[in-house]
């Protein structure tokens, strides 16, 4: 019993030793997945009221502004005061990957600390909703 508690005590240490390196990058990355959260909240509000999703050319500006592009929304309300950025100072990237019989599949991505899109070091999560 001794020497499991030494072992898992052992272990645990070796895992804060190799965490401590990755802090920042997580602790950056537990804020985008809440990030994440919060957005995709918006986008459902915001497909509640426009009837749709925004396009990817809309992107998250449609949060704060209302689209000029085409789809319009059928009614429009401000979501955001501002499009969120990343805590690395990047803004959010949106796709919206399809739209079919009442059901909007987007992703959102960061950069990551890098801030170059397309890397090992993006975060990224896809969001399914089935709206009205």
């Amino acid at each position: 019993m001794m020497r499991r508690t030494i072992q898992m005590m052992g272990l645990m240490a070796a895992a804060v030793v190799v965490s401590s390196g990755c802090k920042e990058k997580r602790s950056g990355n537990v804020r985008v997945l809440a990030d994440f959260q919060s957005a995709s909240s918006a986008l459902k509000t915001y497909q509640i009221n426009a009837g749709r999703p925004p396009t990817t050319e809309q992107g998250l500006e449609a949060l704060v502004t209302r689209p000029t592009l085409e789809p319009l929304p059928e009614d429009w309300v401000k979501i955001a005061e501002r499009v969120p950025t990343d805590p690395w100072r990047q803004p959010y990237r949106y796709r919206l990957l399809s739209e079919a019989d009442g059901v909007s599949r987007w992703e959102l991505r960061s950069a990551g600390p890098d801030g170059v899109m397309g890397n090992e070091d993006d975060v990224a999560q896809e969001f399914e909703w089935k709206g009205r």
